[in-house]
């Protein structure tokens, strides 16, 4: 046999490919897609992120907000003209059907699920809730599994079984969700970066495959550490996030699922301001998130909430944007400080 003729029989016996390699030329002529946003810091058709948080404060709650606000194109934090710089809200899809999400959890049980979903779906603004419940799927590994067969994000053969039962289905999200490494991975060690490899695989994957990725993952106990593990992690991934649990929290806000600083971290394009954000509840049961502080670089960790004897400090001749910016909140928050100020004088001149 000659050299020629083995080459190609050893491509076609172990499925060996050429990699595809473009010159500076081909780079800069190239007609490349804009993907839409799903997220302000995520795109469609193959980018990735990761947050990551201690455990039980509030990640799942988020991650599982973001995958609906994307699935039925609502809005999380921020609901009107005012909180719209703050808001997360995806573009407008290609697709008529609008943007599938796949959601994989390692954690919850059919029940949890749906009583999270009913909780948050209301206060998430969708302006296509019917997408729900054909754009939204879930495969838990405590939703009633069978078998001991799941597919673990640190294994490539397991993301390219996922990609085949896309095929074979002909259902591939715009959106796949994994909640979180610690159940949906398996690590010899998470201190050794090269562990990590499976991982970067099965995100090159993905992407090539044009399917965007979100990753949670646990942090470190000390508040001013990173994510749990070897740095390697979030090399692959586009935008990184630090989900804080947010000091000085007023007692009654305790007891909710969530309150956090938002920091991110890395950022390949779109940086956003750090947030912190909380799950407000409803007197008909259900929770909405708000937005409790903008954060400046130089404010960070003061603690949550402004009062009104924050906003009474205030010069009192300056406009509602001057008091926004001076105490680190939205117009809208102003504004419901302004209407608490002028309730208590009325109250007092009745008097």
């Amino acid at each position: 046999m000659s050299a020629t003729k083995r080459a190609k029989h050893l491509v076609h016996q172990h499925g060996t490919h050429r990699l595809k390699t473009y010159t500076g030329e081909q780079i800069e002529q190239a007609a490349v897609p804009k993907h839409p946003l799903l997220l302000p810091f995520l795109r469609a058709g193959g980018e990735s992120l990761l947050w990551y948080s201690v455990t039980g404060k509030g990640k799942s709650w988020l991650t599982l907000a973001s995958a609906l606000v994307v699935a039925g194109e609502g809005t999380l934090f921020g609901d009107d003209d005012e909180e719209q710089e703050s808001a997360w809200t995806p573009e407008r899809s290609r697709d008529p059907q609008g943007f599938k999400v796949h959601f994989l959890d390692g954690e919850l049980t059919l029940g949890q699920w749906q009583r999270r979903l009913a909780v948050l779906k209301p206060g998430l603004n969708l302006r296509h809730p019917d997408r729900i419940a054909r754009n939204f799927q879930v495969t838990g590994r405590r939703m009633g599994q069978t078998t001991a067969h799941f597919p673990l994000l640190t294994n490539p053969d397991h993301t390219a079984d996922l990609l085949r039962e896309y095929e074979r289905t002909k259902w591939k999200p715009d959106l796949l969700v994994w909640d979180n490494l610690t159940t949906l991975g398996q690590l010899r060690s998470e201190i050794d970066g090269a562990a990590y490899a499976g991982v970067h695989q099965s995100l090159a994957m993905l992407a090539n495959a044009g399917i965007s990725v979100a990753v949670v993952h646990h942090g470190r106990v000390r508040k001013d550490s990173g994510q749990r593990g070897s740095p390697a992690l979030e090399v692959t991934f586009d935008a990184v996030f630090k989900l804080v649990p947010i000091e000085g929290i007023p007692p009654k806000f305790k007891r909710q699922p969530a309150a956090l600083t938002i920091q991110q971290t890395k950022s390949r394009e779109n940086f956003i301001p750090d947030m912190q954000v909380w799950l407000e509840p409803n007197l008909d049961g259900t929770s909405t998130w708000r937005v409790l502080y903008d954060v400046p670089g130089q404010q960070r960790g003061r603690p949550v909430g402004t009062t009104l004897d924050d906003f009474e400090a205030l010069p009192p001749d300056l406009t509602i944007e001057e008091q926004a910016e001076r105490l680190g909140v939205s117009r809208r928050t102003v504004m419901r400080l302004r209407a608490q100020h002028a309730a208590q004088e009325e109250s007092a001149e009745a008097f």
